[in-house]
């Protein structure tokens, strides 16, 4: 940090600084004694040009505390200001530590540069400073170099994970007479969350792991079955994987439908049967809760929330009677449970239901209850949560938001009544299915929408993303991507349409699958980053730390891609991908074919 501007004279020629660092001045010419080289008063302008004695008659005091620079007529040469970065990321930032980034200056022109007004930029997150000890002035002298220093301290965890804000300040450079120089750091979040815990890995439902994959080289270390598969047998359910790296995967049993636990070498800890009535794995993924608890949502003789221990043993089940479980269940640090229902009646009639079981008690409960206005013809729903415990809920091509359970769990009266349509498709087959994420990066909810039409016979796969203001409800964007048409034989499958969900990563670029591969998507904007061609994706993506994404094909191919979008590796099974991977705190990733294994890769 360089500190040329404390301390400066009042003297014709070249004044420059006050006792803080304040407006800097330069003179020439004849005038007034007290109007040729003052720096800055207290808000004023030194600014003379050899005309009289009223020049600084505004600023005519040294020692000023914020003045404004300007250059005089008279001076020769000129100031070419130029940057060692062009933003400031400070990484992830623990709760009351603070930490500091530096902005280098240099000065490729004939003539100092001379930077005043340095401030943190209005309307940046408060947990930014200028760091102890740094002026408000900064003089770059012809080839040499200055810097200013930043801190980033947070003091809470309430409000958005990624905070934002700039840095700003004037200089005599014409080409750059102001600067702003952007500001982004992220709240650290919690290093005890178990691997991937649950669907999307986490309650905001982002796909996203902070963890490093790129010594990964796509080499099967090994591979478990989790039951034989019929004619049409489909895998949506995902895996999860705990603190000790025991993978959680709902397969196929003799008698029907089971829970599998399998170790990070392959073996096989247990296995408990689910239901006797089935032919396709449940179309639900399990959910870790504290205490070694797993939650999953199942239709055994009717709609039934299991809650098992990870040693295999069912503790209780509790039944539903309201329809059947319409989503996969999202567990929140107080360990209460999320999940939706749809009527058991003709598609197209009754309505959903936001659920929220506690579990506190040892067994689940039924603590809340909400019906949503989505219309029922695809029967899936999805549900995210905020860091406050405000819900947002997706179906049929349309977002709810549901205040805290501990509160009144209602709507939020602040977002339209009957909550937000975004999007539409008249004529599609099966209807609109919609997934929902939050973004905790930039405080916005993402929702993928997708749709299968049909015309004469052909079949395509038609997907739109929304992002939406969480306060409002307002649409700040919509991006639809091109249509894909996909084969007959794959359009019958359950998954051909909306499986996939988005899958934010911590620059807030959104991933999300398509009839024709993977789309990266501009979180501000909505603008498509790049795409990756490949046959029809209805698995959601899994992104690592280093920017790796990870997904399955409906051709069964399973790739890895990095934050360009160039594929890293590919490998193939024998049956299509419909289910999201999940990363592994072992430098390693899980996934599930409809081959009916289950994939390890190193």
């Amino acid at each position: 940090m360089s500190s040329r501007g404390e301390g400066g004279s009042a003297s014709t020629g070249a004044a420059v600084g006050g006792s803080t660092g304040g407006g800097i001045g330069a003179s020439s010419g004849s005038g007034g004694a007290s109007a040729g080289a003052t720096s800055g008063g207290a808000g004023g302008t030194a600014a003379s040009s050899g005309s009289g004695g009223a020049a600084a008659s505004s600023g005519a005091s040294a020692g000023g505390s914020s003045g404004a620079a300007a250059t005089s007529g008279g001076a020769s040469g000129s100031c070419a200001l130029t940057l060692g970065q062009s933003d400031l990321f400070f990484g992830d930032v623990q709760l009351g530590i603070a930490a500091s980034q530096v902005l280098t200056l240099g000065n490729d022109g004939t003539a100092e540069c001379q930077i005043s007004q340095i401030a943190i930029g209005s309307g940046s997150d408060p947990s930014f400073a200028l760091a102890s000890g740094q002026g408000l002035a900064e003089v770059v002298m012809v080839g040499g170099s200055a810097s200013i220093s930043v801190t980033m301290m947070i003091t809470s965890e309430t409000g958005p994970a990624k905070r934002t804000g700039t840095l700003s300040f004037a200089t005599n450079d014409p080409a750059n007479p102001t600067v702003s120089v952007p500001l982004t750091g992220l709240v650290e979040q919690d290093s005890e969350t178990p691997g991937w815990p649950q669907w999307r890995h986490d309650s905001a439902n982002t796909g996203f792991a902070n963890e490093d994959s790129s010594a990964m080289h796509g080499v099967v270390a090994w591979e478990s079955s989790i039951g034989v598969p019929g004619a049409g047998t489909t895998w949506t359910s995902s895996p999860v994987i705990d603190l000790e790296n025991t993978t959680y995967v709902l397969g196929l049993l003799s008698g029907g439908d089971g829970l599998y636990a399998i170790g990070d070498d392959g073996t096989q800890h247990w296995s408990i049967l689910l239901d006797d009535a089935q032919t396709n794995p449940l179309p639900s993924t399990p959910s870790l809760l504290t205490g070694g608890l797993i939650t999953l949502l199942a239709q055994a003789g009717g709609p039934n929330l299991f809650y098992t221990s990870d040693s295999g043993i069912a503790i209780s089940g509790l039944a539903y009677t309201g329809g059947f479980f319409a989503s996969r269940p999202n567990a929140d640090a107080q360990g209460r449970i999320f999940c939706a229902s749809a009527p058991e009646s003709v598609p197209g009639t009754g309505s959903f239901s936001a659920l929220v079981y506690a579990t506190s008690s040892g067994a689940p409960e039924l603590a809340a209850s909400l019906s949503l206005p989505f219309a029922t013809i695809s029967q899936t729903a999805s549900v995210a949560l905020d860091q406050n415990d405000d819900s947002y809920w997706a179906g049929d091509g349309q977002v709810v938001a549901i205040g805290p359970p501990f509160l009144a769990f209602q709507p939020e009266s602040s977002w339209p009544a009957g909550g937000v349509t975004v999007a539409t498709a008249a004529g599609s087959v099966g209807g609109v299915v919609s997934q929902v994420a939050y973004d905790p990066y930039a405080g916005r909810v993402v929702v993928a929408s997708s749709w299968e039409a049909e015309a004469a016979g052909l079949y395509s796969v038609q997907t739109s993303i929304s992002a939406l203001d969480p306060t409002s409800g307002t649409i700040e964007w919509t991006t639809a991507l091109p249509a894909a048409s996909i084969p007959a034989d794959l359009a019958a499958l359950p998954s051909a349409a909306g499986n996939s969900a988005p899958a934010i990563g911590p620059d807030g670029t959104i991933y999300v699958g398509t009839g024709a591969g993977l789309a990266a998507l501009d979180g501000s904007t909505g603008s498509t980053t790049w795409t990756f061609a490949s046959a029809n994706v209805t698995s959601s993506a899994a992104v690592a730390a280093d920017g790796s994404i990870f997904f399955g094909a409906e051709d069964g191919t399973f790739y890895a891609l990095s934050s360009s979008g160039t594929e890293r590796f590919a490998i193939s099974t024998a049956g299509p991908i419909s289910s999201e991977p999940a990363i592994t705190s072992e430098n390693s990733v899980v996934f599930v074919s409809d081959d009916g294994n289950l994939y390890f890769l190193e």
